[in-house]
């Protein structure tokens, strides 16, 4: 068994099917860099426009979804001709909107993986899940050792640097707001994989935060 670990190192943001848009405007994620590590410096949701200047919301929205976080650039090395087995992706998110002038929440919409860094490939791991309502650094897992999440894997298409995740949650609010209390602490991507007679256990990791 042999543990290789690698930190995210490219986050953008890309607009999805049946995203919530109006005039111009959608829910994109800014400060995307701020994901990189885990220092409480977050990337987080803007309703804005295409050059993120952030937008009046418009009251009374519901089940309105979000453009895609796309998390990418693990610099692995799994060798060459290896079985990939399963994939695991853990994720630490929460809601951290307090009682006030609106209700806020926020549910799994899409998980998926890349293998370009554009398009989700194979399934859809989300279940509709309530994020929790505080931030417990307990992640929840999507996949498994034995999960390939509906397509097929090669070795080279884990380690290319457009090999992630793509995570895009569903906002549900009863009064104006911006979706800025979508938190995330952290992404956990764990490859299982074979390689000759050795099974080798590979984990990729990167902090990130939705504020």
């Amino acid at each position: 068994m042999a543990t290789q670990t690698s930190g995210m190192t490219s986050f953008n943001t890309t607009s999805r099917a049946g995203e919530y848009t109006n005039a111009g405007n959608a829910y994109r994620w800014v400060n995307r860099t701020n994901a990189q590590t885990s220092n409480n410096v977050y990337a987080n949701l803007s309703y804005s426009d295409g050059s993120f200047n952030p937008q009046a919301v418009p009251t009374n929205l519901t089940s309105q979804t979000v453009n895609y976080f796309v998390i990418t650039g693990l610099s692995s090395t799994i060798p060459s001709g290896a079985t990939i087995n399963g994939i695991t992706v853990s994720i630490e998110r929460y809601n951290s909107s307090t009682p006030g002038d609106f209700t806020l929440t926020i549910n799994d919409n899409a998980v998926y993986l890349t293998k370009d860094g554009s398009t989700v490939v194979g399934s859809n791991k989300s279940t509709g899940a309530a994020w929790q309502s505080s931030d417990n650094n307990t992640p929840v897992s999507f996949g498994g050792v034995s999960d390939l999440w509906g397509t097929t894997w090669t070795a080279a298409e884990i380690n290319a640097s457009t090999f992630g995740v793509m995570i895009s949650p569903s906002l549900t609010f009863d009064n104006s707001a911006t979706g800025e209390d979508v938190k995330i602490d952290q992404v956990t991507v764990t490859i299982e994989y074979t390689g000759g007679t050795v099974r080798r256990r590979a984990v990729f990791s990167s902090e990130c935060n939705f504020d």
